[in-house]
């Protein structure tokens, strides 16, 4: 990993990274070094966790969570009057760049 911040990374990145300081670690010669890799990919892992936790948002063309009605948002989070129906694990349609999609919520009238 670079010196970039860690929040810098998507949870699939920093999950990807961990599966590799996994596969270090079983390679490793020394115990501590096991021990310590073993360590690194668990708090990714808790990291990637924790960053899905808190971002109720996703990027175009990731595949959505689950189906329904997804608006989309500006680079400040605001709503812009877009919104798409999207069936579970379709990807999410293209948008500007810094734009993202959220999860909407139904209307009862």
């Amino acid at each position: 990993m670079s010196s970039k911040d860690l929040s810098d990374y998507t949870a699939e990145d920093l999950l990807l990274r961990a599966a590799q300081f996994e596969h270090l670690a079983e390679t490793a010669r020394t115990p501590e070094t096991r021990q310590s890799l073993e360590a690194l990919a668990t708090r990714l892992r808790t990291f990637a966790r924790k960053l899905d936790h808190h971002r109720p948002w996703l990027l175009p063309g990731e595949p959505a969570p689950a189906a329904g009605y997804y608006e989309l948002q500006n680079i400040f989070g605001a709503r812009v009057g877009t919104c798409t129906q999207v069936g579970l694990g379709e990807p999410l349609p293209p948008a500007p760049r810094g734009f993202r999609w959220q999860k909407a919520e139904p209307i009862l009238g």
